[in-house]
């Protein structure tokens, strides 16, 4: 399947998440030892292609989930 985008979607520009976007790739947890972990998973948005890192950080302190479009600079 190819997506004809014409750019990110208002909902990707805004790094929020939304009904359009579905899993891809693996999961990823770092461990920063005493200050936590850090978990990650990526999404793609199937009306415009954009990717997204969505990420909580775990431990004293911390919060999410956050979300980061990986794919701003490209389109």
């Amino acid at each position: 399947m190819t997506i004809q985008s014409k750019g990110a979607c208002d909902a990707c520009k805004t790094n929020r998440w939304h009904e359009q976007l579905s899993p891809i790739g693996t999961n990823v947890t770092t461990d920063e030892g005493m200050a936590g972990s850090t978990h990650y998973d990526f999404l793609q948005c199937t009306q415009c292609g954009s990717i997204l890192a969505r990420y909580e950080d775990k431990g004293l302190g911390k919060g999410g989930p956050f979300f980061k479009r990986i794919t701003e600079g490209f389109f």
